[in-house]
């Protein structure tokens, strides 16, 4: 019930707020670090979604820290966002092998080191690079 609560108040604040995080302003930091963002499209192909605990995610914290899981690995790193320019830095990761997903890691993790933008159209996040869409995340 707790869950479904956050759940309602993070997407009620998020309610009508796409132009602003598209533009980069607004308040779009205190959006993007409110949520946990479960990765739907890679490369414009979309991701499985029966992968349960291992459907890539990622979260944005104070401190300008991100972290999440790429499929097998977590990993750590930070961040930086200025108007609508967002960056991936000092990324680190755990070093398991699973068979069935690092296909997928590999391809996420290059998408957060490419990223250089992004985009926030309500419950939804794109990562950019320059004008190219690398993936497509929602909040959880």
């Amino acid at each position: 019930m707790r869950q479904l609560i956050a759940l309602f108040v993070a997407l009620t604040l998020m309610a009508g707020t796409c132009k602003e995080g598209k533009e980069g302003g607004g308040d779009a930091a205190a959006k993007l670090k409110g949520s946990k963002w479960l990765l739907q499209t890679l490369n414009g192909k979309p991701i499985d979604q029966g992968l349960g605990e291992r459907t890539p995610y990622l979260q944005l914290a104070e401190g300008d820290q991100v972290n999440g899981n790429s499929g097998c690995n977590q990993f750590f790193g930070s961040f930086t966002l200025e108007g609508s320019t967002l960056k991936f830095t000092n990324l680190g990761a755990t070093k398991m092998y699973c068979h069935d997903t690092m296909e997928l890691e590999g391809k996420f993790t290059s998408a957060l080191h490419a990223t250089d933008g992004f985009g926030l159209d309500g419950d939804v996040l794109r990562l950019m690079q320059g004008d190219r869409e690398l993936a497509v995340l929602r909040a959880q």
